[in-house]
């Protein structure tokens, strides 16, 4: 459980958060607020519990729920930047050849990942059964989220593919 002594200040912007001791042993900063939640493995929020867990949920608003948690100060902090991510994917045999020709310098993925500017993504042709060995390299140049032409939960990458 959380207790005074786990308060604290953002490093990179000043807020005051405080620390959870997760059940890996280290430490999440999260923002001061509790909030109620929902579980819910299609939620998009990612909400810290007090002792330690990660539940996947949505975030309540005058009503009682499955319990209460944080949000990880990660996710709100405006000045945090994560550093850059590897992603390995699996691309069909048709796409993959697209892209390595330069025809499809984009992904349409679900953004279970949390994909930003700057990641890298191995793209490894795979046929459904089995990897073909081939991969390529490509940088995230362009994130397109939310957008009214895309399934709720998934981006459109831009890439810009390695050599």
């Amino acid at each position: 459980m959380i207790n005074r002594a786990s308060e604290g200040t953002c490093r990179q912007c000043g807020r005051r958060i405080l620390w959870v001791r997760m059940k890996s042993g280290k430490n999440m900063p999260v923002d001061m607020a509790l909030h109620n939640y929902k579980k819910d493995s299609t939620g998009k929020e990612k909400i810290v519990t007090p002792d330690g867990e990660v539940v996947t949920g949505r975030i309540l608003v005058g009503e009682r729920g499955d319990g209460a948690g944080y949000i990880s100060h990660f996710a709100s902090c405006k000045k945090y930047r994560r550093q850059s991510m590897t992603h390995e994917l699996k691309t069909y045999p048709k796409y993959f050849q697209e892209t390595i020709e330069g025809n499809k310098p984009f992904e349409i993925r679900k953004n279970d990942r949390n994909f930003q500017v700057g990641d890298v993504l191995i793209l490894k042709e795979w046929d459904n059964i089995k990897y073909s060995g081939r991969e390529i390299g490509a940088v995230v140049r362009y994130v397109l989220r939310d957008f009214i032409g895309l399934q709720e939960g998934y981006v459109a990458l831009g890439l810009q593919i390695l050599s």
